[in-house]
């Protein structure tokens, strides 16, 4: 796995660091979730019984309780819920540009979509909400063998259609709405000079750099407020978003707007001599 792929998809997972959580004991007394029932009295792996009808009661309990959403900024609305986002797309994976990618860098999940779903179902928190993204695309090669198809779509409400199209999936527009929603006590604030990080920015205003609002001022239209950009380029810094020198060398992008897409990886006290910041002030 090179450099990129681990960020793209690994680098921001939070790992597990509580020692007290353990996987159950089998019968035979191994730590072991490779092994299956059988007629030894062996119990079965927890991973497995992930897989069956035990698993299908929860999503069908989970879908009648979730707030059903038929548009993607529809995610703003709610917090602490469990969110339904029904798709209707493609799902083969051959051939470019695949159909599902949008909606995996959007989510942050691998751009194949049978990676990590089961009957369709992707399940995993966003934002502040548990989300189910369910596709109920009707692929041929996901049949059983009576001919029914390894979705959830007999779970969907006959009032939801679901979406058939990738193009609400735009992160700058998420991005731009969560801004728009930022506390009242949270301000922007551009550094006056290059090679200022957030943390001497909002100092000299007599606040305190915020790291959860400094991921959501990450957008064009955030810069283009407080920059005068010649245009708005995608790119990776912690020090980002960020204003280029206009006198910079041609090498950085002088005049460019940059938005950060590993947002995560955005500190207070990072600084770059040819850029301006644009920070979250609290």
């Amino acid at each position: 796995m090179n450099l990129e792929t681990h960020n793209k998809y690994f680098r921001d997972i939070g790992y597990n660091t509580d020692a007290s959580i353990t996987w159950p004991i089998t019968a035979s007394g191994v730590q072991n979730n490779n092994i299956d029932s059988g007629s030894n009295g062996v119990s079965k792996s927890v991973y497995m019984q992930g897989h069956s009808k035990v698993n299908q009661y929860r999503v069908e309990q989970l879908v009648k309780v979730c707030k059903h959403v038929t548009s993607v900024m529809d995610l703003l609305k709610y917090k602490d819920e469990v969110i339904c986002l029904w798709v209707d797309v493609n799902t083969n994976c051959e051939g470019h540009p695949v159909a599902f990618e949008p909606i995996a860098s959007f989510f942050g999940l691998w751009h194949e979509h049978r990676r990590g779903n089961h009957r369709g179902l992707h399940e995993f928190y966003f934002n502040s909400n548990y989300l189910l993204l369910l596709n109920v695309f009707d692929n041929r090669f996901a049949r059983t063998r009576e001919g029914d198809v390894r979705t959830y779509h007999y779970l969907l409400p006959p009032t939801v259609n679901p979406l058939k199209s990738a193009k609400q999936f735009d992160k700058s527009l998420l991005r731009d709405l969560k801004r728009k929603a930022l506390p009242g006590n949270v301000n922007m604030v551009k550094a006056t000079e290059l090679g200022q990080n957030c943390n001497e920015v909002c100092q000299a205003v007599n606040k305190q750099c915020s790291l959860p609002q400094l991921l959501l001022i990450n957008s064009c239209s955030a810069l283009q407020e407080h920059f005068s950009c010649t245009l708005c380029r995608n790119s990776m810094g912690t020090e980002q978003p960020a204003f280029v020198n206009p006198r910079a060398e041609a090498q950085f992008g002088p005049g460019e707007c940059l938005v950060n897409t590993g947002e995560a990886s955005s500190t207070c006290e990072a600084s770059h001599p040819s850029t301006y910041r644009l920070c979250a002030c609290v």
